[in-house]
């Protein structure tokens, strides 16, 4: 059984935290793990498909950053 957690405070709070345990914040509402990325998708727009099958988009100001840590 997957685990939920709910936060209390921002995104933010956590994301540097969590930037040296594999995770990447790649828009506003979303933080991924990076090692659960099964492809990253161009529909017009970039998307994150992860291993649980749920496609995350990755905001257009965050496109850069989020390919630069990949490579």
């Amino acid at each position: 059984m997957k685990k939920k957690y709910f936060l209390v405070k921002n995104l933010g709070v956590y994301q540097d935290a969590l930037l040296q345990h594999h995770f990447f914040r790649i828009h506003h509402s979303y933080i991924i793990n990076v090692k659960k990325i099964v492809k990253i998708k161009k529909k017009g727009e970039l998307y994150c498909e992860l291993s649980s099958g749920v496609l995350i988009p990755v905001a257009k100001r965050r496109q850069e950053a989020f390919l630069n840590y990949l490579q």
